[in-house]
């Protein structure tokens, strides 16, 4: 599942080699146990983390924010997209976020139920972002841990002829770490046709004993 995996061979041949000189040789079928079992945690630690995500959003948004055409209607009103170099889009779970760093990020997923495609407008750390999200989708965004994040507006286009319909200014809709999320969590964001819903109560990605338990010395060396 990972494509790291096929790296622990070298690395438990240095092992192997450690453990002979001290008098004690690791057998073929040691050797593939450990491989089985270092694998299968790391496999079993995604598994579990896309699960937590899938199960907590709608239809994931399989358009690029940085890749996606303006509306006609956003032309218009001189809006445009805007997204920070180090936010990750993703569309892929699994394969978009390098597991060594969920405890330094925060996903984001802004769930639009409003019933129109919209523009929305959101502070992360006082940086302005202005991203689309899609009728009846959810866009998912990581961000490097943020200390606070505030909505700022939508701006509501209709799906069919991209024409300008409403807008909406929110007021004090904002959250804080670690009040209201901290760095590993999943923080979804419901918006319906009276604006934010309010911050879900966050989800952790991951256990952290899981997490602790992984050997990340071994993954920065491509061995997991």
């Amino acid at each position: 599942m990972f494509r790291k995996v096929h790296g622990l061979l070298a690395v438990l041949a240095t092992t192997v080699l450690a453990v002979s000189l001290a008098g004690c040789t690791l057998s073929a079928a040691d050797i593939e146990d450990i491989i089985r079992t270092t694998s299968s945690e790391l496999e079993g630690l995604i598994d579990k983390a896309a699960t937590a995500v899938d199960e907590a959003v709608g239809e994931v948004q399989g358009v690029d924010p940085r890749e996606a055409e303006l509306w006609s209607g956003a032309e218009d009103e001189d809006l445009d997209f805007v997204l920070d170099e180090d936010a990750t889009w993703i569309d892929n779970f699994d394969e978009d976020l390098d597991p060594e760093n969920w405890d330094e990020i925060i996903l984001v997923a802004f769930d639009n139920m409003t019933g129109y495609d919209i523009l929305l407008e959101f502070l992360v750390d006082g940086e302005m972002q202005s991203v689309p999200v899609y009728v009846d989708d959810t866009l998912l965004l990581a961000y490097p841990c943020p200390d606070r994040m505030d909505l700022i507006a939508e701006y509501d286009f209709d799906p069919t002829t991209g024409e300008l319909v409403d807008s909406l200014a929110y007021e004090d809709t904002y959250a804080t770490n670690p009040e209201d999320f901290m760095c590993g969590d999943l923080f979804i964001v419901t918006i319906d046709e009276e604006g934010p819903s309010g911050w879900a109560e966050p989800i952790d990605l991951y256990d952290e004993d899981d997490y602790d338990a992984i050997d990340w010395e071994s993954y920065d060396e491509g061995s997991l």
